[in-house]
This record gives structure tokens, sequence and C-alpha cells, in this order.
């Protein structure tokens, strides 16, 4: 079974490849499933408040039935 912090990892490396690609940090979502199958959503906002109320709102409602989720934001200035 994966851990919070495992997936944490992953959500922080595919920020870094966001970035190489130059598409930016946009905040994201990740869940592990029972199956241990990962999901990543972007939560595209017009700003980052609004993308981690989301966030927080889908983390909660678990639509995978997850073992794991954690909320990834990150803001350069």
């Amino acid at each position: 079974m994966i851990t919070a912090s495992e997936l944490a990892g992953f959500i922080a490396a595919h920020a870094i490849w966001c970035v190489s690609e130059t598409d930016g940090l946009i905040p994201m979502i990740a869940f592990t499933t029972e199956d241990g199958q990962r999901k990543l959503e972007r939560l595209v906002y017009e700003d980052a408040g609004t993308a981690v109320e989301h966030g927080r709102m889908r983390l909660e409602d678990d639509p995978f039935s997850a073992d794991d989720g954690v909320l990834f934001v990150c803001e350069i200035e």
C-alpha cells in the first residue's frame, strides 16, 4: 500500500515535470485507490485560493473511496 507521503512525492515530481514543460504550477489533488491506482486532478481556477477551497472539498468528498489523498499547492513569487 502506498502512503500519503509517497503520493505527495509523486505529485511533487509531476509538478516539477509541469514546470520543465513551461506549464507553470497548477494546484493539484491526488488519490490512491484501494487497488493501488493513482488518480491526479489539476485544479484550474482563476486564483489559488479558489483552487484550494475546491481541492479541500474534493478531498473530503473522496470520489474514489481512496486509501490516501493529498492536495498540492505551490506559489512562487
